[in-house]
């Protein structure tokens, strides 16, 4: 699919109309829907944003930018200099390789056993800390849920979305899915969701990537907190209403707190008894 670069005027007649959307007191059904037609008018912008945009205006901090011609460049001589010292020095070369080598294993060993023992002793957010669930000041949340080809996880997902303590009322759900993945679509449209939920059609396209859905779905947030969740998350019934008492209280410099991962399936089979 080509993605062309959208004029000017896009995105300024987008957040506008959002804005607009957003700021109205409107049914989930009426909000739901407009926000459809936003997404569905302005499909080629928000597709070029999600795919393209830092790229072109930032490349250094995407992650289509690999190496620049000075680091490619840097990295051919240097290969060309270890060519060479081997063919011409072995016997010197090989030692001082494995040396430098053994040298990089110890300071991974090192480096990796002291994070262990800080994640060991560090408290992080109080697993109790107390929240008040009848607060009125509780900001909207949005929940971005990238789901692709996934359309057996989506039961287990939206149970656990819906056994979320936090007021629906409250919630922004947005379930981001491949224009292509038509099974998954089928499957969440099965489920008859409530207002609060809106399905996000992303148009087909490569990279069909979490980060380019999620991309696409963040310009029609409207939460004041963005929460992105996998299709094998099952939060805690309480982990919205903790998140929104650790920003209410955190410094005005936090902008993302990273909820601790428990495993369901540790005892399955060599590779998950290494998590």
């Amino acid at each position: 699919m080509k993605i062309e670069t959208p004029s000017p005027e896009t995105p300024a007649a987008l957040m506008k109309a959002i804005q607009a959307v957003n700021s109205k007191s409107l049914s989930g059904e009426k909000r739901r829907a407009q926000l459809n037609t936003i997404a569905i008018t302005h499909r080629e912008f928000l597709t070029y944003q999600a795919v393209s945009h830092l790229r072109e205006e930032k490349p250094v901090r995407s992650a289509s930018y690999i190496l620049s011609v000075a680091q490619q460049i840097t990295m051919l001589v240097v290969i060309f200099m270890m060519v060479t010292l081997i063919i011409g020095l072995p016997n010197l070369i090989l030692p001082a390789l494995t040396s430098i080598y053994t040298v990089y294993c110890i300071f991974l060993i090192v480096l990796r056993t002291w994070l262990l023992a800080e994640s060991a002793t560090s408290s992080g957010m109080d697993r109790n800390i107390l929240v008040d669930e009848k607060a009125q000041d509780l900001p909207i949340i949005t929940l971005l849920i990238p789901l692709y080809q996934e359309q057996e996880s989506v039961p287990f997902i939206h149970k656990a979305i819906e056994q979320l303590s936090y007021p629906k009322h409250l919630l922004d759900i947005k379930l981001l899915l491949e224009e292509s993945d038509s099974e998954t679509i089928s499957a969440v449209k099965s489920h008859g969701l409530a207002a609060h939920y809106q399905i996000i059609i992303i148009p087909d396209g490569l990279p069909r990537t979490k980060p380019k859905a999620c991309n696409f779905g963040l310009w029609l947030a409207r939460g004041e907190l963005i929460v992105v969740y996998d299709a094998e998350d099952r939060p805690d019934t309480d982990q919205l209403m903790k998140a929104a008492s650790f920003f209410a209280e955190a410094e005005a410099d936090v902008a993302c707190a990273q909820a601790k991962l428990n495993y369901y399936n540790p005892r399955r089979n060599i590779l998950t008894r290494l998590f």
